[in-house]
């Protein structure tokens, strides 16, 4: 588990686990992003895009780190409204079908919706959501498979919950040696 700012994160991947690698994509609030940009580039990343001004409102750059994970790292600008309670680092899914994965966070994981953004054709642009008091954000183009470890007060409840809300159960709860009662489901 690594900290990074006002966020807390884990990676896998070690010990047991024999199945696909699954990089995330990740949207980190920098003080600066083009000095984070060139610190992460300098540190063996490799460019997405440079930083450049969103109309969403942030100055954002994008890169590829050694693993694979894509980090979004944007600079809110100074009159751009802010999000009560973002942290640091976020999750954000990259998935074609988004609008369908937008349905089973809300059904599975009882996600709160912040805002989504659709295309004149009704394709997914950019949704936000919350999940408990983590925030989730989303894209609709392409599609990278990630994997996020969510920490819920039951997590057998929360696997059946997912599961009959159509997530495929992967691993039913067990007991971990590091302390934790995980199950992992597949939206």
């Amino acid at each position: 588990e690594l900290r990074i700012g006002t966020s807390m994160l884990m990676a896998g991947g070690g010990g047991s686990y024999n199945g696909p690698g699954k990089p995330a994509a990740l949207h980190m609030e920098v003080a600066d992003c083009d000095a984070a940009y060139k610190k992460a580039m300098e540190a063996g990343a490799e460019s997405l895009y440079p930083p450049e001004d969103k109309p969403y409102g942030e100055r954002q750059a994008g890169v590829k780190d050694p693993a694979g994970n894509m980090w979004f790292l944007g600079t809110p600008f100074p009159d751009a409204p802010r999000l009560e309670g973002i942290r640091t680092v976020t999750p954000f899914i990259l998935h074609g079908g988004a609008l369908e994965v937008i349905d089973f966070l809300k059904r599975g994981f009882n996600a709160r919706e912040v805002g989504v953004h659709k295309s004149p054709e009704g394709a997914l642009v950019h949704g936000s959501f919350w999940i408990g008091d983590s925030l989730v954000e989303m894209g609709g183009h392409g599609f990278y498979p990630s994997a996020f470890y969510l920490y819920v007060p039951d997590a057998d409840a929360a696997y059946r919950q997912a599961v009959e809300a159509g997530a495929k159960g992967v691993q039913p709860p067990a007991d971990q040696p590091y302390g934790d009662r995980m199950g992992t489901v597949e939206d």
